[in-house]
């Protein structure tokens, strides 16, 4: 991993990433590698497997677990949309067509059947905080 090799002895790194619970009652998560994932979320055992493979020390790892409230289903797509999100699948291409988003989200996610559009809906968040060390 690219991380190890560029960090000097003694280098101390602060890694963020969305946990598989990031989500997840929006999109379900099936335990898919991070680049195969449509959010890029990783498991708290997969980001220790590449702090290993990086041959760093795990100084400290933590989960924080959150709710996103929105007003309506416009608000969260106008946040999914503004954060690269609803982008990411399409290989981060930014012509994409609002009409391409929509028909991927409901072909891969559970929103439109278990959310009145109209009225305010939480989703669920998870961040994985890491710091590692070179030894």
């Amino acid at each position: 991993m690219e991380i190890g090799r560029v960090l000097k002895k003694g280098g101390k790194i602060l890694l963020l990433a969305v946990g598989s619970g990031y989500q997840k009652n929006i999109f379900p998560f099936s335990n898919l590698h991070i680049t195969e994932d449509y959010l890029g979320r990783i498991t708290v055992t997969d980001i220790q497997n590449l702090v290993e493979s990086a041959e760093l020390s795990l100084i400290t790892i933590f989960q924080d677990f959150f709710k996103f409230t929105f007003a309506n289903f416009e608000s969260y797509f106008r946040f999914m949309d503004s954060i690269g999100a609803l982008n990411k699948p399409f290989g981060y291409r930014t012509d994409i067509s609002i009409e391409k988003k929509l028909l991927f989200l409901k072909e891969k996610t559970n929103i439109f059947n278990s959310t009145d559009l109209d009225n305010p809906f939480e989703v669920d968040g998870e961040y994985i905080t890491v710091i590692a060390e070179k030894e």
